[in-house]
């Protein structure tokens, strides 16, 4: 006897959605991988299993200045823009890297030890970007809803949270306006110029129960080796970054709505929903990855990615998903903390992409064309 599903007793259409989605994400440059033993132990420990092989512009660090108003510095870059050869400031704090200095000598950055000037490491301008925008608080993602005249306002993200962290009064020797700027307003243009990227291979790392993540099998240049001679040959102008990012399933299948009418059996319908909302928040398995993975590839189609861009194909997972009562399978990735854009499907760029795959039609769709998709715009 056949498992009771929703979809299979329903008069009408119901739409029963798997989501996956990312609680964080994380950029490279590809030197990183080798120099910054740090940060790839905090990205094994944050579980980061799927990762894009991304091209973006080159860039060239010019100039570094003593920026005399903050102690910091100011870095010029030079990157090649649609309209051409283009040069962006960026104003690098020296909470970017504290107890260290930053150094431009012989055309490369390094950061140095401010306590023993023999320790240093080379660090690349997207790595240094970052860092900065990081350090002044470029976590803020929404505008402050309330103005304070001549106060020094600060928000920043806790658990996901916009928070308002401290509003002081400004000293009569300072400068400032006590104008709040959005972090929008000053990142976006950052990002816009330097950080937006073509995706050219999308893969995943899983291994044993989840051991193996996607900064070992980049570090493990198993992907990255070929993936960087391909733009070096094809892109000369840009070059090459990692994003890496963790997973969550989470089940949307409250989406059934105005589910109960025509369903014969109210009480096998409510233990159907109880079972499948134990799914909610769970940690990425396996077949999560490979689903995500699929469906990635399937709307991006990375030119490196040609053995398996059509999700449709991949007959096995489909096969499970819908047996288990999923009608559709929404991946949605949110980069807000890599400072990325990739141009999507219709080659709009975006921090953040979603993605619905139906699984009866083996299509792709637009989430707005669904009956579900106020979940996706949280009304």
């Amino acid at each position: 006897m056949k498992k009771w599903m929703p979809w299979r007793h329903s008069k009408a259409e119901v739409a029963v959605v798997l989501g996956i989605t990312n609680a964080s994400s994380m950029g490279w440059a590809a030197s990183q991988l080798e120099t910054d033993k740090l940060a790839v132990q905090q990205l094994r420990n944050n579980q980061h299993h799927l990762y894009f092989i991304v091209a973006g512009p080159r860039l060239t660090p010019v100039a570094l200045n003593d920026d005399p108003e903050t102690g910091g510095w100011i870095l010029d870059i030079d990157h090649i823009t649609a309209e051409g050869q283009g040069t962006t400031n960026v104003a690098v704090p020296r909470t970017a890297f504290p107890g260290h200095s930053l150094a431009l000598e012989g055309g490369g950055l390094s950061i140095v030890s401010d306590a023993d000037a023999r320790q240093w490491r080379e660090v690349t301008s997207a790595e240094v970007v970052r860092a900065a925008l990081r350090a002044q608080g470029a976590a803020t993602k929404t505008e402050p809803k309330r103005y304070f005249p001549e106060r020094h306002i600060r928000y920043e993200m806790v658990d996901g949270i916009e928070t308002l962290i401290s509003v002081e009064d400004i000293p009569a020797d300072d400068p400032a306006t006590g104008d709040v700027v959005p972090a929008e307003d000053w990142v976006a243009p950052i990002v816009d110029a330097l950080f937006v990227f073509d995706v050219i291979y999308i893969g995943q790392a899983y291994g044993t129960e989840g051991a193996r993540t996607a900064i070992d099998r980049l570090a493990a240049h198993e992907k990255a080796q070929p993936a960087i001679a391909y733009v070096h040959d094809y892109q000369p102008d840009r070059s090459v970054g990692f994003i890496t990012i963790n997973q969550r399933m989470t089940s949307v299948d409250k989406l059934h709505i105005d589910s109960t009418q025509g369903y014969p059996d109210k009480k096998a319908l409510s233990e159907w929903v109880k079972e499948q909302s134990e799914v909610l928040d769970q940690s990425l398995t396996e077949p999560t990855v490979d689903a995500a993975e699929s469906v990635l590839i399937g709307a991006f189609k990375p030119p490196r990615n040609k053995a398996k861009r059509n999700f449709s194909n991949n007959t096995k997972s489909v096969k499970k998903l819908r047996n288990m009562g999923y009608t559709h399978l929404q991946v949605r990735i949110d980069l807000h903390d890599s400072f990325a854009k990739l141009r999507g499907p219709n080659n709009e760029a975006s921090t953040i992409h979603s993605l619905t795959f139906n699984l009866k039609t083996k299509e792709l769709e637009s989430p707005g064309d669904t009956a579900w998709n106020q979940f996706l715009t949280g009304h």
